[in-house]
């Protein structure tokens, strides 16, 4: 029986509701070109996404408007753009997760009061972490963040807590 989702020409899979856990089970789920996302949540509360694999895709998990989520145990690398991307995103967890291999690790626009703790981050194009416009009051600790090509950690903005990072 397979249970992978491949060769995703769209999205891979949109959560359209609140308080919904998503659980692969270690499962992948594999996008066959770079325009799309391989998870997306948009204005929802209370989402968890757990034990997943994704890659190729645009982003590999996108929050937009979303809030009280948390997203932990995945794998999101060799995405295009982002492995995990928030914008308007408030209050989040992203905590233990490899993101590798993407343009960005990690990406925060307009999203404020998100932990991002105990990552690994490696052999992004650009940065492990980046906090663009708008991202105040995020804490950014314990994370493990290496050969990323720009900046382990790009901080764009002031006002972030960001604490025993590696």
């Amino acid at each position: 029986m397979k249970q992978s989702l491949e060769g995703c020409t769209g999205k891979g899979l949109e959560i359209v509701e609140n308080n919904v856990t998503l659980n692969c089970r270690n499962y992948t789920i594999t996008g066959a070109n770079e325009r799309n996302t391989g998870i997306t949540v948009n204005a929802q509360s209370g989402v968890e996404i757990k034990n997943c694999n994704i890659k190729g895709f645009y982003s590999g998990i996108s929050l937009e408007n979303s809030s009280n989520s948390v997203i932990k145990n995945t794998d999101s690398s060799s995405n295009y753009a982002t492995g995990i991307s928030l914008k308007g995103s408030d209050r989040n967890l992203i905590k233990s997760n490899n993101v590798s291999a993407n343009w960005d690790g990690i990406f925060l626009q307009n999203s404020t009061g998100n932990k991002i703790k105990g990552n690994e981050m490696h052999r992004n194009t650009i940065d492990g972490v980046h906090l663009f416009y708008g991202s105040f009051n995020n804490s950014i600790e314990g994370n493990n963040l290496t050969r990323n090509r720009g900046h382990g950690l790009a901080p764009a903005v002031c006002g972030n807590r960001i604490n025993n990072n590696t």
